[in-house]
């Protein structure tokens, strides 16, 4: 195990079509730490947006549009809380407090991005969008990639 890292392995037993067993390993290292500002500085909005929007499109078929877009505002409104209770920790310690920035370089357009996920076509309720239109844009948001999802996003944006 590396320093400041945790290591995690997977694996997944199967039968592929020719019959073979086969056994499929994967391992993960992943950064830890216990540092409150090098982790909110550590975020990125853009997976942020990304992993938002697909859990969004479960919560849409269990609570509705309505409920999936406050979910995404109410999502958006956490992460400017817990940074800002950041900087008030650090503060107590006479550490560098964060400033009057509601929200670090890396983190500054997530109210942005939020917004415009919520005004999306995929989230947008009524009947301006049809069935098959609305099932096609689910199933592209729950494969598509961050780079796919910060094109998507940001052309949202250009049109408000």
């Amino acid at each position: 195990i590396a320093s400041g890292a945790v290591t995690i392995q997977m694996a997944l037993l199967y039968t592929n079509s020719e019959g073979e067993r086969r056994i499929r390993v994967s391992t993960n290292c992943i950064p830890v730490t216990s540092n409150l500002t090098e982790l909110m500085n550590s975020v990125r909005q853009d997976e942020v947006c990304n992993l938002l929007s697909k859990q969004m499109v479960e919560h849409v078929g269990k609570a509705g549009f309505d409920a999936a877009r406050r979910k995404i505002q109410e999502t958006c409104a956490s992460a400017v809380r817990a940074y800002r209770s950041v900087g008030a920790y650090l503060g107590s310690y006479g550490q560098q407090p964060s400033g009057q920035n509601p929200l670090p370089e890396n983190l500054k357009f997530l109210p942005l991005y939020t917004m415009s996920l919520q005004k999306n076509l995929t989230f947008r309720g009524g009947a301006d969008v049809g069935i098959d239109e609305r099932a096609a844009l689910f199933q592209i948001v729950k494969r598509m990639s961050t780079k796919v999802s910060k094109v998507i996003t940001n052309s949202t944006t250009t049109q408000l």
